[in-house]
């Protein structure tokens, strides 16, 4: 995978930014954001291979880019995530705050993400613990949460759109798109189609998402 930056320096870049945000003497020390890195950039390569996103690439090579947002969104997703992993709750707890700081994004590094997840542009959205099956692609403005203790499962390559909402025992298929402004509580929705409008005046559209074909690569 190619670099915006050589992996030592991201991740001093990464480690002076969480220690500028958070200077409470306990600083990150650079070469242990190396080492998560060293261990999460493969699946991170691979994740990002399976969608068309031409800022994901650079002369046919998976990029990373520490200017891109969306990527760096995810990137400090993934590192909080093996931090936790680790054993190093710091680490974990302000690479999250860190990113609700720089992208307006809720998502606790124990929510468990597919490795092929594209968070797209996404400020105001909150990612809870459902159960992904992935890809996944997650729009600006998305909530996805549990209503009375009962979650999501969200199947593959899904995506849900600007201000779309999936709360309580949804049961999404594979091959689905959640249009914009959706509101889907308590719904089951079959694989290989669309969904609109807010429960309980949901409305299934049985034909196979156009978009899948622009988002997706087959890999």
């Amino acid at each position: 995978m190619l670099t915006s930056l050589p992996i030592p320096r991201l991740g001093a870049y990464v480690a002076r930014q969480i220690n500028q945000f958070f200077p409470d003497g306990g600083d990150v020390d650079a070469e242990t954001v190396v080492t998560l890195l060293d261990g999460l950039l493969p699946a991170f390569e691979d994740g990002l291979s399976h969608y068309h996103n031409p800022g994901f690439w650079k002369d046919g090579q998976v990029r990373l880019n520490h200017l891109h947002g969306d990527q760096y969104a995810l990137l400090l997703y993934r590192l909080g995530h093996e931090a936790g992993r680790a054993g190093l709750r710091d680490l974990a707890d302000k690479s999250y705050l860190l990113n609700k700081a720089l992208h307006g994004l809720d998502l606790y590094h124990q929510v468990e993400l597919p490795w092929a997840c594209w968070l797209a542009h996404p400020v105001g959205s909150v990612i809870g613990r459902a159960t992904y099956r992935g890809p996944l692609v997650v729009m600006q403005g998305c909530t996805l949460g549990n209503r009375g203790g009962e979650y999501p499962v969200i199947g593959s390559r899904v995506i849900l759109c600007a201000q779309s909402a999936v709360i309580g025992a949804c049961e999404i298929g594979d091959n689905v798109c959640i249009g914009a402004g959706s509101l889907l509580v308590n719904e089951k929705v079959p694989s290989g189609c669309t969904v609109v409008g807010r429960t309980p005046n949901i409305r299934i559209i049985e034909k196979r998402p156009v978009i899948h074909d622009t988002v997706f690569r087959s890999v």
